[in-house]
């Protein structure tokens, strides 16, 4: 892969805000709030889930090779932006403009951007930043609004849930990360990472490692015995259950595992969880 990144011109290039984004989705979200408050700004994203799958040094040195730029520029009232470009990993990303602020954008009701923003601060630990926490209502519909409660248009369970609107209210809230907390941050990814379990999933304790089958009962339970469901409904029926929210793929991974395991019985191709109906299996 081509890791050059492009100069930014001198206008660019200064206090720019870098803003690192906890997925694509929340990437584009928060470029086209840059875009509507005419703001310039560069935005960092990784395209990984490290919410599930192995999160050791080989899944990492895969990972490092997924983050991408995108620079929001603004000219006589105008904004523009270019599209999503190679960026040469994280640290030389963040080293090409020595003056920028480093801005986290996370929700705690996010397993995936939680998780996020742990490996952050591991990959951070040279660089000041700051953070912007997106309030979110979790899966039982309490809210989480220990920051910038009232900041926002309405509720989302994550960054790359919420509208760009909402998104742009909470530009300038940012707080910087204190020493102490990237530690206690750094400290707890070793620990995620010397579990490399198959789920990171959060909880009432935090974000903990559990088994491939976490989510087993509950999808069973959301699945027919005797009139093949789509699986599409399974999935969703199953997300508005839990406690804190759970992204679509991690249970569309899980069922296809089902499916192959003899659990559940498929009509169509299970990778297709539009068009594939699914029920348990009569035992």
């Amino acid at each position: 892969m081509n890791s050059t990144l492009p100069v930014l011109s001198d206008k660019t290039v200064g206090m720019t805000a870098q803003h690192i984004a906890p997925s694509f989705s929340a990437g584009v979200a928060i470029r086209a709030a840059l875009s509507d408050a005419g703001t310039e700004g560069t935005i960092l994203i990784n395209d990984d889930d490290l919410s599930c799958g192995p999160i050791d040094s080989a899944a990492l040195y895969r990972n490092q090779f997924r983050w991408m730029v995108s620079y929001v520029d603004v000219s006589d009232g105008h904004s523009s932006h270019t599209g999503w470009l190679p960026a040469d990993g994280l640290r030389n990303a963040l080293s090409a403009d020595a003056e920028a602020r480093p801005i986290l954008w996370v929700s705690r009701t996010s397993a995936q951007e939680m998780i996020f923003q742990l490996h952050f601060a591991s990959l951070a630990t040279d660089f000041p930043w700051s953070v912007i926490d997106v309030p979110g209502v979790r899966g039982d519909g309490s809210s989480d609004r220990a920051s910038h409660g009232s900041a926002g248009s309405s509720a989302a369970e994550s960054v790359a849930d919420s509208h760009p609107s909402r998104l742009r209210s909470l530009l300038g809230t940012e707080q910087p990360v204190s020493r102490h907390d990237v530690k206690e941050m750094v400290e707890r990814w070793s620990k995620l990472q010397a579990e490399n379990a198959p789920l990171r999933v959060l909880t009432d304790d935090g974000l903990l490692s559990v088994s491939a089958d976490y989510f087993d009962k509950a999808l069973i339970e959301h699945t027919s015995a005797t009139a093949p469901t789509p699986m599409a409904r399974v999935i969703a029926d199953t997300m508005g259950s839990q406690p804190f929210p759970v992204a679509d793929h991690v249970l569309h991974r899980r069922l296809i595992a089902l499916v192959e395991n003899g659990t559940m019985t498929a009509e169509g191709p299970p990778l297709n969880m539009g068009s594939c109906r699914i029920s348990r299996t009569r035992r």
